[in-house]
């Protein structure tokens, strides 16, 4: 496609499927394009920004967060208002082990947006790694109740809960986690 939005389109398509090399190609395409367009500082941020790829899990040969952090945070200079992009930055600087910089990302995108699960999940993930482990509870709690369907907020919230030394709600969460996913590596 020679229009920015047809590259970015195809980048994901191609990130979808696990083709991130060629992913990058569409994505630096549309930068030469727009390199000031927000979603081009996204699907730049993505990219790199992917420790796995695909349903498998495949390492992702482009990783490397530090130019992905620039890129997510250009996009939230020029986009401030969406939620995706500071949820996304909020991934990347938790797997960076930066979690002291995630809270306001987490903040505005929950100001934005208070029905994202995704981001109370991180929430949760942010404040299990801080050790205020009710608070943990509390926000997957809450993701789980915008999106029950996924049962990896159960997943993280029976950890917290064994931490906690709350057994039985660990093996409600565990059990509901494996009933969608038995074959999981955790499985017993």
């Amino acid at each position: 496609p020679d229009d920015v939005f047809g590259q970015i389109g195809q980048a994901y398509v191609h990130a979808i499927q696990g083709k991130y090399p060629e992913a990058l190609e569409f994505a630096l395409q549309a930068q030469q394009q727009q390199p000031d367009y927000w979603e081009v500082c996204e699907i730049l941020g993505f990219l790199p920004g992917q420790r796995r790829i695909g349903l498998a899990g495949a390492e992702n040969p482009l990783y490397d967060p530090d130019p992905a952090l620039g890129y997510m945070t250009r996009g939230i200079a020029l986009r401030d208002d969406l939620p995706r992009m500071r949820v996304k930055r909020a991934t990347l600087l938790l797997q960076m082990n930066r979690s002291d910089e995630v809270g306001a990302d987490l903040d505005r995108a929950l100001e934005l947006e208070p029905q994202n699960a995704n981001a109370w999940n991180l929430l949760g993930v942010l404040r299990r790694h801080q050790r205020r482990l009710e608070e943990a509870v509390a926000a997957y709690s809450q993701a789980l109740a915008l999106n029950p369907a996924r049962v990896d907020y159960a997943f993280n919230r029976a950890w917290v809960y064994l931490e906690l030394g709350k057994v039985a709600e660990a093996l409600a969460d565990y059990d509901r986690f494996l009933s969608v996913m038995p074959d999981h590596p955790t499985a017993l």
